[in-house]
């Protein structure tokens, strides 16, 4: 059985220090040349109802760049869908597959046919989320982007993106987008898109002009910790942390914004805890 989240309270203090181990998974992973962000560990069972809390984390960018780093949790497919998305119809054209699998070239990042400027693609959740990597196999160029959020029914410009590429597509590699949840985030009403159900937390990236580019995988999810700046050839450690990084169906996710880059070193000690079966849902 999953602990409530155990605190440091005092030096030496038994039963109080670092993580409990029987309920602790330890995960490590290094980046290769073609990566913007690692899945770690594995999705817990359903009947886990225990998310992660972070106890120990170990960063070691061996990157020629500095970099800004997250850890959170990567959403299960089922939380998720994304599609094509027609502005001048208000129109969601759902392509979840596509974004799921890994089939290279096969979502594209505007509608397959008839494309017009501001035209794009949506992803939507069943809880807000805060970050996606988009897998890029097909470029489409210098075409810029906005990102934005669907408020009730109304879309509004998503006010605080932390981390994006210049250009979404430009190159075939894993481009990672990170915000910071808006202040106030309704789920989707009957004023949304057609084709989006109710109740859904929605983003939409949409472009400039008729782009043509297709990704072979999105993934979603939200980042929890970060370290803004970690210089090239350095590392960061923490322990006995007590951050809360992934509910109870999201398994631990790292990102970094200097990728795709190889030689991000991350290793995590977390604690499974019933008291973060769901994060900020």
């Amino acid at each position: 059985m999953a602990n409530q989240v155990r605190r440091r309270h005092g030096f030496h203090r038994f039963g109080d220090w670092g993580p409990d181990f029987a309920n602790s998974q330890a995960m490590a992973a290094t980046s290769t040349a073609s990566q913007s962000q690692l899945a770690l560990g594995e999705f817990q069972s359903s009947s886990e109802a225990a998310g992660h809390v972070l106890k120990e984390l170990s960063w070691r960018n061996g990157t020629s760049g500095s970099a800004r780093v997250f850890v959170g949790g990567l959403l299960p497919d089922s939380a998720w869908g994304a599609g094509q998305y027609d502005l001048s119809a208000n129109a969601f054209l759902d392509d979840t597959t596509d974004a799921q699998d890994a089939g290279v070239g096969d979502f594209h990042l505007q509608p397959a046919s008839g494309a017009s400027s501001n035209d794009g693609f949506i992803i939507h959740a069943d809880r807000p989320f805060t970050a996606c990597s988009v897998i890029v196999s097909t470029t489409h160029g210098s075409v810029s982007h906005t990102v934005s959020y669907l408020d009730g029914g109304t879309f509004v410009a998503m006010p605080s993106v932390v981390v994006q590429p210049t250009l979404i597509g430009d190159t075939a590699e894993d481009q990672v987008i990170i915000w910071s949840k808006p202040p106030s985030w309704d789920a989707s009403t009957s004023g949304g898109p057609s084709g989006i159900a109710t109740g859904r937390y929605v983003v939409a990236i949409t472009f400039s002009g008729t782009a043509g580019g297709a990704a072979a995988q999105i993934r979603v999810g939200n980042w929890r910790w970060a370290c803004l700046l970690l210089p090239s050839d350095s590392a960061v450690q923490g322990s006995s942390m007590d951050v809360p990084i992934a509910s109870e169906d999201e398994r631990p996710w790292a990102l970094y914004d200097n990728g795709p880059a190889a030689n991000h070193q991350v290793s995590l000690v977390t604690e499974l805890s019933s008291v973060v079966q769901k994060i900020g849902s």
